[in-house]
């Protein structure tokens, strides 16, 4: 930020404090993080940007602020030099999410998200006439838990998660730095059999939401604030439920409680192209089923042992687990080779596409794009980190989360396996075969409608049972 620090405040970078600054009732604080500061490994969870903000014993605004770019592993543990009382605030986050704004102490300066921001306060009462050598953990636990600069409260850890921002530090005992040994970082992998037809997707620490949709749609389908969860490890279809994987089902002899599944329909709204064609019409089995009711989808998901996705899951695995991917298959710009959208048959309907209807699951594995010469990276096709297909288009996904505004259902800090169970109507993932290119983004999110319609469907996933 190049503001000049006061003669009773100086930074040092990694333990780089010559002697002669060692004086009489000094602080040296040794300070470090447990999250990771260098590309590679979970990338939603990479800090890059530390900010320090000092302030007078009892002040509400700080009196200097520094920020500084700290993306090398090298650089930690980072130390900092306080003398006499004065209050501190530590805050690591990554500047790819932060924002800048006009303030009136400080002029345009960098606002972090405190959602997915490590913000650490710190009391020293001054008056000791001796060094003190003390140290301090950045620790992922505290991840999207705020300071309170009112009542002096902080997170420590993940078992002190309000507490006074005066509480003793422990003495800095030498060691290198924890960079990246955050536990929530740690894969989660599967401990069931493998089973092609649903594939792994590995649990672990990842972030929901994306910045840059803000004003793309209607406020309550922002995908934002951002949300840091940890998801646990589970299998998901690798397609989309289909028509033949429901006749299958029925002719097996299962009696099915719910509404079947609606056919088609051109004098009703929603139905005029379902895919369903009746019992012992096989012609559409490898059509994803749509026009079937939220309870119904839930009820097939049960009948095998499964159940349908939270929306953190959805999001986990379409995102690349932790990669912070864009789209399914990556940062690509979807092409029509790429992606089932865009396909709306009515010429009244705006499209990017050759009109048509919801084609076979898995149609756009690759092979379409390489055919066409690829290019632009897009000769992957609508397929996931894992292998599962159809995540960016064909039917939207009823997920296990009930719609609403996210900030309705966020809670504060790290949440493990979040659901949303307030709302009338299904969360919605996924775009369907009608909607534009642009509507890919894993982070987007909508509200099924409250009757079955030909543009949903769903897919299911099981526990991790060993």
């Amino acid at each position: 930020m190049g503001v000049r620090l006061p003669p009773l405040f100086f930074l040092c970078i990694a333990l780089a404090c010559s002697e002669r600054a060692e004086v009489r009732g000094q602080v040296l604080l040794t300070i470090d993080t447990d999250l990771p500061v260098e590309p590679g490994g979970i990338a939603v969870a990479t800090v890059d940007t530390l900010r320090v903000d000092v302030y007078a014993p009892g002040a509400n605004d700080p009196r200097e602020t520094r920020e500084l770019a700290i993306g090398q592993r090298a650089t930690w543990p980072l130390s900092l030099g306080v003398v006499g009382a004065a209050r501190v605030r530590l805050r690591v986050f990554a500047a790819r999410w932060s924002s800048i704004a006009d303030t009136p102490a400080l002029g345009r300066e960098r606002v972090p998200r405190p959602e997915v921001t490590v913000d650490r306060l710190i009391d020293f009462a001054g008056g000791s006439r001796e060094v003190r050598r003390l140290r301090v953990l950045l620790t992922g636990d505290c991840m999207g838990r705020a300071a309170d600069l009112v009542r002096g409260r902080t997170c420590e850890g993940a078992q002190r998660l309000d507490q006074a921002a005066s509480d003793e530090l422990p003495a800095d005992d030498g060691s290198p730095t924890r960079a990246g040994t955050w536990a929530a970082l740690e894969p989660l992998p599967c401990a069931s059999p493998d089973d092609p037809e649903r594939p792994c997707i590995a649990g672990g620490f990842d972030v929901l939401g994306d910045v840059t949709l803000v004003g793309v749609q209607s406020e309550l389908e922002q995908p934002l604030p951002l949300r840091p969860v940890v998801v646990s490890p589970f299998r998901m279809d690798r397609v989309e439920y289909t028509v033949g994987r429901y006749r299958a089902l029925i002719r097996s002899g299962y009696v099915l409680r719910g509404a079947a599944p609606r056919r088609a329909d051109a004098s009703e709204t929603g139905l005029a192209y379902c895919t369903f064609r009746g019992n012992n019409d096989p012609t559409a089995d490898t059509l994803p089923l749509n026009c079937v009711a939220y309870a119904t989808a839930q009820e097939l998901c049960a009948a095998e042992r499964g159940r349908l996705a939270t929306e953190a899951e959805w999001e986990h695995a379409a995102s690349g687990r932790g990669e912070g991917r864009l789209f399914p298959w990556g940062n690509a710009t979807p092409a029509c080779c790429t992606v089932s959208l865009s396909r709306a048959p009515i010429v009244s309907v705006a499209r990017e596409c050759p009109p048509g209807l919801a084609e076979p699951v898995g149609s756009h594995d690759g092979q379409a794009c390489a055919a066409a010469g690829g290019g632009s990276g897009d000769a992957r096709g609508d397929v996931s980190r894992d292998g599962i297909l159809d995540l960016g288009g064909s039917l939207s996904e009823y997920t296990a989360d009930l719609f609403r505004d996210v900030r309705g259902c966020a809670l504060p800090g790290v949440q493990r396996d979040p659901a949303c169970t307030q709302g009338t109507t299904a969360t919605l993932k996924s775009a369907d075969w009608t909607a534009g290119l642009s509507r890919a983004r894993v982070a987007l999110r909508a509200s099924a409608s409250s009757r079955p319609d030909s543009t949903q469907g769903f897919r299911c996933v099981v526990p991790d049972v060993p």
